[in-house]
């Protein structure tokens, strides 16, 4: 699915057969959705799953102009506020460069 959130289409995958709490994933840096794929199927029946692709990643449009990690953050605000979702509980991968 695809949803507009300031200007970008972006892409999630939401799954809510448990009908609980949210439970959010956020890819790392150069990845998209897919990295949560097995992970989150562990979580479908007990949690509002909801997996989906930062601004310039997957099938997430990037923006014209360039961004900060704060405007990421606003994106998934947006994101949770346009689905409404009540809150979240948060997992989040970081990937770094030795």
């Amino acid at each position: 699915m695809q949803v507009n959130i300031d200007g970008i289409e972006t892409r999630y995958v939401l799954s809510n057969e448990g009908g609980g709490p949210w439970l959010t994933f956020v890819h790392q840096l150069g990845g998209d959705l897919s990295v949560w794929d097995q992970l989150a199927g562990y979580f479908r029946d007990d949690y509002t799953v909801l997996r989906y692709d930062v601004r310039g990643h997957g099938e997430t449009a990037l923006s014209p102009g360039p961004f900060k990690i704060a405007d990421l953050a606003g994106d998934l605000a947006a994101l949770l506020d346009a689905l409404g979702a009540p809150s979240t509980h948060l997992v989040a991968l970081s990937a770094s460069c030795a």
